[in-house]
């Protein structure tokens, strides 16, 4: 049976006796979010623009900065799972943009596509036309969005950088909150768009 995550309290608890140099309590506080950490590899590892590597180096990864976060915890700040989970997926995100930067333009393109749709799929060359006229299309739906979502969503995504909300945020002094929702909606309505466009398409054909 799978021990369920610890409430506040418990959290609170395993990690003071964790400081006080208990490491099975640290172990036990890892364990209990393990299916958190899987699931955040497992979404990353989707996405991925490196099909050479398995979903259980993700995971492992995933657990290995789980654990390094048990060094940098601060618990008058938060719960452990929220503080190891924002570290697991900036890691994640850092080393899918060190990977970009090494592609060429076309490549990076369809990793572009692949980021925003959450497609499974991994990169293969004969789809990488396709993905580019993907990338096109998308580029028009956007500038038919509301100004404020257009904004971020091009900040965001369409910019080559993919800077986090919080830099946004600095950039243009808008809460990451507010831009978190702008950003939702958007890809929202994206999808919605897109969906009808290829639905549009298939009719035609017939």
């Amino acid at each position: 049976m799978v021990d369920l995550p610890p409430t506040p309290e418990v959290e609170r608890d395993l990690y003071a006796k964790y400081q006080a140099g208990d490491a099975k309590a640290g172990e036990q506080l890892l364990l209990r979010h393990g299916g958190l950490w899987v699931t955040i590899a497992d979404r990353y590892a989707r996405v991925s623009s490196q099909p050479e590597k398995s979903i259980g180096e993700y995971r492992a990864m995933a657990w290995v900065w789980a654990a390094e976060t048990l060094l940098t915890f601060d618990p008058e700040k938060g719960k452990f799972s929220s503080h190891a989970a924002t570290t697991i997926r900036g890691r994640f995100l850092s080393m899918f943009r060190k990977a970009q930067k090494e592609m060429s333009r076309k490549e990076s393109v369809y990793f572009h596509v692949q980021l925003f749709w959450g497609t499974r799929e991994p990169i293969q060359p004969d789809t990488i036309a396709e993905a580019k006229d993907t990338y096109d299309q998308l580029c028009r739906l956007v500038q038919e969005l509301p100004p404020k979502q257009r904004e971020v969503i091009q900040r965001r995504w369409l910019r080559g950088s993919e800077p986090s909300l919080n830099e946004v945020s600095n950039d243009i002094g808008v809460s990451i909150a507010a831009l978190s929702l702008r950003e939702r909606a958007a890809i929202k309505t994206l999808r919605a768009r897109f969906t009808q466009l290829e639905e549009t398409c298939l009719t035609s054909q017939k």
